[in-house]
């Protein structure tokens, strides 16, 4: 008797991880520009000299639990911009 419910229990919360990755990878699918939009923005607000990214990579899975951003293609000036 206590089986049937071990087992349920156990698929139940398989399905609720399951559930809760494939709605993380939703968001991450429907934001994906905005956040990548951010990140770089933010980058050029922090650093003296602009950044220029060709391509950006956000990943879910590579550094788990962690969401990351991977930068292909970057370019950072070497002369930095007074600001006054």
């Amino acid at each position: 008797m206590w089986y049937k419910w071990a087992k349920r229990l156990v698929a139940g919360i398989g399905i609720f991880i399951a559930l809760m990755f494939g709605i993380a990878a939703l968001i991450i699918n429907l934001y994906e520009d905005e956040i990548k939009q951010y990140a770089v923005e933010e980058l050029n607000k922090t650093l003296a000299v602009p950044v220029a990214v060709e391509e950006l990579e956000l990943t879910l899975f590579s550094q788990f639990p962690s969401a990351s951003l991977r930068f292909n293609k970057l370019f950072v000036s070497d002369t930095p911009i007074v600001i006054r």
